[in-house]
């Protein structure tokens, strides 16, 4: 392997890389429980604004990843041209404040404003961090870096459950009857987003800007954006293939996140504590294990020169999620159907770690906050922006009854999970010969 791969011999000495990436994580749970509290809130949301399951779908989706998307590429471009430290600091903050800021919605769309918010900050953190740990870490130590950072999907989803839930209950009940100035879900809203704001302070502190790769002299160091645009259509195939894979599987779990909550309330009878107690438990459980188990299997194979080893633990993951996600929302007993809820925990987005590394070991540093903004623009927006909605339409215009939400659940995650399967599998080959190619050849490209 290159010299080049290596990490800086600063940086092997001092090892900093995984702790970095566990107080990164941690800004990642944040931004998690940001982000699915909202699935824990729909039936008190929509009956104190009046809505239907498809324009609650649009808060939970289209309203976040709009602007998750559209601030995206452009966040990306001053990543790699500024200090992505504080860049992570003030995203940090403004998600934060947005989410705060829901608590004193008191119609669609000042919620709808407060959601573009919290898309705007969360933008920021994922491309940085890549970039910030690509730089200080080899490859066969970035992909248990990433997946550390990785666990703040499941912690932040599950401490959103596991916390919220009962939260949500708990206010509800010693609320009932009250003339409050705000409701339950408001306070639930004020109450996640505030603490932000201190782990923001903390960024500035903890986190310290790593020198970046030297620019050849053949690259101009203004690097036009025509040199990505070139690069990503010369290996437009892996590109895809992650994109198409990791968005298909981020289309069914955003769809399950958005409404397993209501599909669990109307199917099966349980309150929200009860739901957030399964589903958070659930999530933190079995999400770290699986978090942690595709890390390990990707790094295990990439040792022993299996260049396509990210693509195939996801092809793996996704084929594995298939059953649990199909069968969980639609078997009559409650009891099965919560086991198999759980257990699909351990393969929804829990490669979201080695995906990202995947992504950084075939793209050149100068262009990695570009490329990363690219590839989690597209791949949320095929995800997290269709994938409630989608479920929601289903139910509405499909089944035209909001009891059928399981099997919308089931019909959507069957169709998502087996186009990512493929593309994965598709993109294996494609993704062995660029890596084999960028790790023997990077001094001359990068």
């Amino acid at each position: 392997m290159s010299a080049s791969v290596a990490a800086p011999a600063e940086t092997q000495k001092r090892g900093p890389g995984l702790g970095l990436a566990l107080f990164l994580m941690v800004l990642y749970s944040f931004s998690f429980i940001d982000r699915a509290i909202i699935g824990l809130l729909v039936q008190p949301i929509k009956a104190d604004l009046h809505l239907t399951d498809t324009q609650f779908s649009l808060l939970a989706g289209p309203a976040f990843i709009v602007f998750y998307v559209v601030a995206g590429i452009p966040l990306g471009y001053v990543a790699d041209r500024w200090n992505r430290r504080n860049l992570i600091a003030i995203g940090v903050a403004f998600w934060s404040l947005a989410t705060a800021a829901g608590g004193l919605a008191t119609s669609a769309w000042q919620l709808f404003l407060s959601r573009f918010g919290v898309g705007v900050g969360e933008a920021t953190l994922s491309p940085c961090t890549w970039s910030i740990l690509s730089s200080v870490l080899p490859p066969r130590k970035l992909v248990i870096a990433l997946s550390i950072f990785a666990l703040g999907t499941p912690i932040g989803t599950g401490l959103a459950a596991l916390v919220g839930g009962p939260l949500v209950h708990s206010l509800t009940e010693s609320m009932q009857g009250q003339d409050t100035m705000f409701r339950p879900w408001q306070v639930a809203l004020i109450v996640v987003g505030l603490p932000g704001l201190l782990f923001a302070l903390l960024t500035l502190w903890v986190v310290k800007e790593p020198k970046r790769a030297p620019i050849p002299k053949k690259v101009s160091a203004q690097d036009p954006d025509g040199t990505v645009l070139r690069y990503l259509g010369r290996n437009w195939r892996v590109y895809a293939a992650l994109i198409v894979g990791m968005g298909m599987m981020n289309l069914a779990a955003s769809g399950a996140a958005a409404w397993y909550p209501a599909f669990l309330q109307r199917r099966h009878g349980l309150d929200i504590g009860n739901i957030g107690i399964l589903l958070g438990t659930s999530t933190l459980v079995f999400g770290i294990i699986g978090a942690l188990c595709s890390g390990w299997l990707a790094r295990h194979w990439f040792t022993r020169r299996l260049f396509d080893a990210h693509y195939r633990v996801g092809a793996l993951y996704a084929l594995l999620l298939l059953p649990c996600a199909v069968l969980g929302p639609i078997v009559p007993d409650k009891t099965l159907a919560m086991i198999l809820i759980a257990i699909s925990a351990l393969f929804s987005m829990t490669w979201v770690g080695v995906s990202a590394a995947a992504l950084q070991l075939v793209t050149p540093d100068r262009m990695r906050g570009r490329i990363s903004a690219v590839y989690q623009s597209i791949g949320s927006l095929i995800g997290a922006g269709i994938g409630p909605t989608v479920v929601a339409l289903v139910t509405d215009y499909g089944f035209g009854d909001e009891q059928m939400v399981g099997w919308s659940l089931a019909v959507v995650a069957g169709a998502a999970l087996t186009i990512s399967w493929a593309a994965l599998t598709y993109g294996r080959k494609h993704l062995a010969l660029l890596a084999e190619e960028r790790i023997e050849h990077q001094p001359k490209d990068d």
